[in-house]
């Protein structure tokens, strides 16, 4: 599974994650229309802090699947979304990138 990131606006997280990856973000956008066709048609796990993107109609109908990320039982204190198609399970590197997206926020 291939990992994105989608941004409205470049932030520390996103430095942060890169640096963190060495570059094994295969790509970046502002645009939510191409992130849910990558999710929908190549396979691709998204770290986003867009939390609007959880009103998008992809979501909202289940096609794509949003989890945003708890800590202690409570949210993270910026919005961090996981966008990935609901019909397939997660690999096992898109849940150590998980993993790295929660020590970077806390």
């Amino acid at each position: 599974m291939e990992t994105a990131c989608y941004t409205i606006y470049s932030n520390y997280y996103y430095s942060k994650l890169i640096k963190k990856n060495k570059n094994k973000i295969k790509f970046t956008t502002n645009s939510m229309s191409i992130l849910t066709e990558a999710v929908k048609e190549h396979n691709v796990f998204v770290y986003s802090n867009e939390s609007g993107a959880k009103f998008h109609p992809d979501i909202i109908s289940g096609i794509i699947k949003s989890i945003p990320y708890k800590e202690n039982n409570e949210f993270v204190f910026k919005d961090l979304w996981v966008i990935y198609p609901k019909n397939k399970k997660l690999t096992d590197i898109s849940k150590i990138f998980i993993e790295i997206v929660k020590e970077i926020a806390t």
